[in-house]
């Protein structure tokens, strides 16, 4: 049973999916395509000491990439290594990459490379490395990065033509059954990036404010459940956030929730993160039509995860599916 305490916000949640898709926020732009603020990145974070390696499992662009900084005087090399080494400590270098492409989608174009914003509004973990930019500026000039860009540009231009169909046809499907209508006029963004010099197989998502940026690896199978995920944010999330005041004295329910085992304790840290969650995995399960003994196995399994309100959103979605 849902704790009375949701009652106001299911029924305001609910109301919106009935008046879909009119209540929806609606989208600015959704683009897909290369990065140049993510190219250098890569290749400066290469010549820092950045390694996970997946031997042959990688893009050729990595090998690219690493032969730019024998183009560097050794000194610059030096500087990148002991920035990178120093803020990566006893963590694995599988963790420092998300930080690092926080903060390239919060930089300008090259040359610049300066900060969109100030840098107490930027993101904690981009705010926490952003000295790098100094030093992307000067890798960016000494290692001819404009040059290289234009050289391997192509090659970024191929890779999303094959990955660009199954993209928008998840975009397309998934805006179907939100019932949103195409070109509308909102001012939120998604940038949908691919990086051949990532490991492969990895997806970052990265919100700020009304700006959302999914940055790929190269993949022969890519991830679309994430990147669907991802999507379904960009369009849910001030959907909760303009609801969410009508809940009263939730924080006690959360904590409640955190001290039950098996309890994903980032699922009930916030409210918001708890809701849209829980509104998000009960609609992939709905879009994807999971077969009712398997949806209800997976419901349960997302209860007691801590997304507290995928049981009522999943039932609520049929009801939805149904309106005119």
């Amino acid at each position: 049973m849902i704790p009375a305490m949701f009652g106001r916000l299911l029924v305001a949640m609910f109301a919106v999916l009935a008046l879909a898709p009119a209540a929806f926020p609606q989208a600015g732009t959704v683009v897909i395509q290369p990065d140049q603020r993510l190219f250098v990145t890569m290749a400066a974070l290469n010549a820092a000491g950045f390694d996970v390696e997946f031997g042959s499992q990688y893009h050729p662009m990595r090998a690219t990439v690493r032969k730019y900084a024998q183009e560097v005087d050794p000194d610059l090399i030096a500087r990148l290594k002991s920035f990178y080494n120093a803020r990566k400590g006893n963590q694995t270098d599988e963790a420092q990459l998300s930080k690092y492409i926080s903060l390239a989608v919060m930089l300008t174009d090259a040359p610049g490379f300066r900060p969109t914003t100030r840098e107490e509004a930027m993101p904690p973990d981009a705010r926490s490395i952003l000295a790098f930019a100094d030093l992307l500026r000067e890798f960016y000039d000494k290692a001819h990065m404009f040059q290289h860009w234009l050289e391997v540009r192509p090659q970024y231009e191929r890779a999303i033509g094959q990955l660009g169909p199954v993209l928008r046809d998840l975009i397309v499907r998934t805006d179907a059954y939100l019932r949103v209508p195409l070109g509308g006029s909102g001012s939120r963004d998604l940038a949908i990036y691919l990086e051949l010099a990532a490991p492969v197989n990895t997806v970052n998502v990265r919100s700020y404010q009304d700006n959302y940026f999914v940055v790929l690896g190269d993949s022969a199978n890519p991830t679309v459940d994430d990147i669907r995920h991802a999507y379904l944010h960009f369009h849910l999330d001030s959907l909760v956030t303009a609801n969410l005041a009508k809940i009263e004295g939730n924080g006690t329910l959360l904590a409640l929730a955190a001290k039950a085992e098996g309890v994903d304790r980032a699922y009930v840290a916030e409210s918001h993160v708890m809701v849209t969650e829980s509104l998000i995995r009960a609609m992939e399960l709905r879009i994807d039509r999971v077969p009712a003994a398997s949806a209800r196995e997976r419901v349960d399994m997302f209860y007691r995860m801590g997304l507290l309100l995928t049981p009522y959103f999943y039932d609520a979605l049929k009801t939805y599916e149904q309106l005119e």
